[in-house]
């Protein structure tokens, strides 16, 4: 779960870790609903580089578990 400091739904979302669901709270200018999709550019904030990194490793291992689990 991803929420940024400047979007007005946040509090509508999970805020705080619960078991195995990741939270991440962006705060950086023009962190606002769903920042951590718009495309990448070279001047995206440290806070939300870092965590697109951190969502795609694990996307990455979640994908890795449940393709194996086909096989």
């Amino acid at each position: 779960m991803t929420n940024g400091v400047e979007d007005p739904w946040k509090h509508a979302s999970v805020l705080k870790r619960k078991d195995d669901l990741i939270v991440y709270e962006l705060d950086c200018n023009n962190c606002a609903h769903c920042v951590e999709l718009y495309t990448p550019k070279e001047e995206d904030a440290p806070v939300l580089k870092k965590a697109r990194k951190e969502i795609t490793h694990y996307f990455d291992r979640w994908i890795f578990k449940h393709w194996k689990s086909l096989e």
